[in-house]
């Protein structure tokens, strides 16, 4: 997942409280309140607080949901109505407080993914920052509002960075070299 400092909850598809599975131990269930965007699918601490998300899928046109129950070898930890969101770089285990609301968020989400184009990606040399001066090829993937560059096309569950799009210029500086650079003051 990509920690983002904001995402535009401007255009709400859904939103509800969700049970996650916890990425790293895979074992700990934890409830959060989760926003669908028509690109971004996020979730918070709290409904109440919707200023920074815990974590963040961008949505591509090649994303899915799947409908899975969780099963444990624990009784007490059995969870019902689970899907699961596949992107190309990571998957989110989920569980609704009901069917209906799982059928709701699973309809929901094919229908955003169904609207979603094939995002624009490809290799591209990238210069260092300020204390590394060499290139380095990246592939790089251009979303709405994030432009996010990994090591290569097999690597896309470990994103090196992004940068919001939101205040960003583009400048050309030559024939083959375009300079993005991201103000943020504005």
């Amino acid at each position: 997942l990509l920690l983002v400092e904001s995402m535009d909850i401007s255009v709400i598809l859904k939103s509800g409280y969700l049970v996650k599975l916890d990425r790293v131990s895979q074992r700990s269930w934890k409830k959060r309140f989760f926003v669908l965007t028509g690109t971004q699918f996020g979730y918070f601490e709290k409904e109440t607080d919707l200023s920074t998300p815990k974590g963040t899928l961008f949505l591509f046109s090649d994303c899915s949901v799947k409908k899975e129950e969780h099963s444990s070898s624990d009784p007490s930890k059995q969870l019902l109505n689970c899907f699961v969101v596949r992107t190309p770089y990571t998957e989110l285990h989920l569980s609704a407080p009901t069917p209906e609301e799982r059928n709701e968020w699973v309809a929901t989400l094919r229908a955003a993914f169904a609207k979603l184009k094939p995002l624009p990606r490809a290799m591209i040399t990238k210069k260092g920052g300020f204390f590394d001066g060499g290139t380095k090829k990246r592939f790089f993937m251009l979303h709405s509002s994030q432009l996010t560059y990994h090591e290569d096309e097999s690597k896309l569950k470990m994103i090196q960075g992004s940068m919001p799009l939101a205040n960003a210029r583009m400048e050309c500086t030559d024939a083959t070299s375009i300079t993005l650079s991201h103000n943020r003051d504005v």
